[in-house]
Order: C-alpha cells, then sequence, then structure tokens
C-alpha cells in the first residue's frame, strides 16, 4: 500500500502536509481586557494594572525614555492557560493582536495552521464591543478564501465566550443577544 502512494500527491489535506515542522504553529487571538462597566470583576483591571507596571519598571531600567503609556496601549491580554493548554498538546503559540488592520491580520494568518479565540469573560460577546468580533469575522472570511481556493484546511476555535464571539461575528450588526428560558428536555 505504501508504495502505491508513495509518488501520489496529496490533495487537500492540510497545512501538515506542506509544513516544514510536525509542530503547528497556532495563532492565540487576544482580548481587550475585561470591563466593569460589562458585570465583569474588577480584578481584572487591576491585575493588568499590575502587570504593565511590573513589565515598565523592566523595560524603564533598560531604556530610561520608555514611556508608561506605550506598555500595552490597547490593553488587551492572553491567559496563559490557553496558552499552556496549546503547549501541552505540541503546538507552538504565536500572538494574534485583534487591533490590527486587515493586511496584517491577513499576513499573521498565512504564517500559522490555525485560529484559537480564547474567552474568558462575557464582555466579549456585550454589545458595544464591536471591534472584537469585527475582527473575528475578518479572520473567518479569510480563512474561508483560503479553505476554498487554495484547497487547504485552516481550523478556526472557539472557546467558552469566543465560541459565542464566532457566533456574533456572523451577526450583520451589533445586537445583543436575548436572553431566553430554556426549559424541558434537551
Amino acid at each position: 500500500m505504501h508504495e502505491v502512494l508513495r509518488d501520489k500527491p496529496i490533495n487537500g489535506a492540510g497545512h501538515h502536509v506542506r509544513a516544514k515542522t510536525n509542530m503547528p504553529i497556532i495563532g492565540i487571538l487576544t482580548q481587550p481586557i475585561p470591563s466593569e462597566e460589562h458585570g465583569d470583576h474588577p480584578q481584572w483591571k487591576k491585575e493588568f494594572e499590575r502587570i504593565k507596571a511590573q513589565e515598565y519598571n523592566k523595560m524603564k531600567k533598560e531604556d530610561s525614555s520608555f514611556r508608561y503609556d506605550e506598555m500595552f496601549p490597547q490593553e488587551q491580554f492572553i491567559e496563559s492557560t490557553h496558552v499552556k493548554y496549546l503547549e501541552a498538546a505540541g503546538a507552538r503559540v504565536m500572538p494574534i493582536d485583534y487591533t490590527r488592520p486587515t493586511e496584517e491580520l491577513n499576513y499573521m494568518l498565512s504564517q500559522i495552521n490555525g485560529l484559537y479565540i480564547p474567552g474568558d469573560s462575557k464582555s466579549l460577546v456585550e454589545e458595544g464591543n464591536i471591534e472584537f468580533t469585527q475582527s473575528i469575522r475578518k479572520m473567518l472570511k479569510w480563512a474561508q478564501l483560503h479553505n476554498e481556493e487554495e484547497g487547504l484546511h485552516f481550523p478556526v476555535f472557539g472557546v467558552g465566550y469566543g465560541s459565542l464571539a464566532l457566533v456574533k461575528s456572523q451577526i450583520p450588526n451589533d445586537q445583543a443577544f436575548a436572553p431566553f428560558n430554556a426549559r424541558g428536555k434537551l
């Protein structure tokens, strides 16, 4: 059987066929810092400011002209547990900044094997946080074109509120999810 397939090209088998490594590179989408106005715990912002000050002090030692407002200007993060999860599965991880212009996002996506969208806060899918879901919409459009035109497979995986952000990215305008009663048997 192996002799028959040895000289045949494998079509449509995904990134791993052309990859130069057995370790996939998975992009993790950054998330905006959860906000109190959307009902998130204030500890998110406090922890962000603590880490920002810590990193600033390190950078200030190396470059005295470094300004505090240059540190994490978009106020975004990636929870370390998501990185550890993917690395434990054998992947290398690359952060993808959701605030980047479309051209930069497309370039970043072309350099990775898949996209992981974490969701650690309900503010990701709240009304008014349209930049995050619009960024996901752009990335899904790129993945769809990549899959259709090049005949390749580019997985996009949302976890927690990240999966809801995937759904919300397909809604034409910034509507909030409506609550409903879920009674009865599933």
